[in-house]
């Protein structure tokens, strides 16, 4: 798909160890032998836990590989809190791309009797929506496991190879090639710097944290919206705009957005419940106005105009 296309030429000095993880507080001890039981089955089931990928002349592929036989869930006893990361770095460490798994289960003893289980997957095969399933049919397989009865899961939708397929299916319809136009129109004006393009590293960095009230929370997700009648997307990125836009001194912001990538372009395949990295990523240049109310009803109006929610950039 296209976002792994991006990932792969992304240079980067550890290309396996690029994952989404989760770290889980059981109310009760885990039974280990039914949640290793149980992520066997989830792999089975969910075919992109599968995937593995080779490099050969400079060439990514991908491929179905066979359940694995090794043990996805590890079990080690922690001398305290303190010492969590470390093991978790570790398990996140031993995802591999060409070999599997990629997926690891880390559970956790810690001194006080309280456990903690990581869920480490790489990013090529996992996504927000894809964690939402995984963690449900893994909930549902280790109950049904701990308790002697066999498992039995949700009904799964396309598989990851059915959309790439009707994914580049797509790519060379006469409606995504009259898209290509309006892409190359999304480009928007240079901005200042302080070093050349090339110098940028993401160790020089700076992160600013804000946090909203409650108070402002609620007009901005209730009131706001409802008075302009717009989504919260609309209200942030006509803020974005502006601020960089007066920032800069230039009367539009190229900014790169991300969708979920599941949009329903094909009646007969249905990835509602496919796990696997869908994301789309795609460029808008929105208009900076100096108005509030006008520059929401812009912004708004750009964001409508964007075909196919952006999938059709990749």
């Amino acid at each position: 798909l296209p976002i792994q296309q991006a990932f792969f030429e992304t240079s980067m000095p550890q290309r396996h160890h690029w994952n989404q993880s989760v770290l889980l507080h059981p109310r009760t001890p885990l039974d280990h032998e039914a949640l290793q039981h149980a992520l066997r089955e989830v792999t089975r089931h969910h075919d992109a836990l599968r995937l593995r990928y080779r490099q050969t002349e400079g060439e990514w592929s991908q491929h179905y590989a066979e359940p694995a036989e090794g043990e996805l869930l590890w079990r080690e006893d922690v001398a305290g809190v303190d010492a969590i990361d470390e093991h978790c770095t570790r398990a996140q460490q031993s995802l591999d791309l060409q070999h599997g798994p990629l997926l690891r289960a880390l559970q956790l003893r810690l001194p006080d009797g309280s456990e903690r289980l990581l869920l480490a997957v790489h990013h090529l095969v996992i996504d927000g929506v894809s964690w939402r399933v995984l963690l449900e049919d893994l909930q549902h397989a280790y109950r049904l496991a701990r308790d002697g009865v066999s498992i039995a899961l949700p009904p799964k939708t396309a598989s990851y190879k059915a959309w790439a397929q009707a994914l580049a299916q797509h790519a060379n319809s006469d409606d995504l090639i009259r898209q290509a136009d309006y892409w190359r129109t999304q480009e928007g004006p240079e901005l200042p710097c302080d070093r050349a393009a090339e110098n940028d590293r993401i160790a020089d960095a700076a992160r600013l944290t804000l946090q909203l009230s409650p108070a402002q929370t609620q007009r901005l997700l209730k009131q706001a919206p409802a008075a302009y009648r717009t989504q919260i997307n609309d209200l942030l990125l006509s803020a974005l705009a502006r601020a960089v836009g007066h920032w800069a001194g230039v009367d539009r912001a190229a900014i790169f957005l991300e969708g979920h990538g599941r949009d329903a372009l094909f009646e007969n395949v249905d990835i509602s419940r496919t796990v696997g990295w869908f994301t789309s990523l795609f460029p808008v240049v929105l208009p900076v106005l100096d108005d509030t109310g006008g520059s929401i009803k812009a912004v708004k109006e750009t964001l409508r105009g964007i075909p196919d929610h952006g999938i059709g950039y990749g």
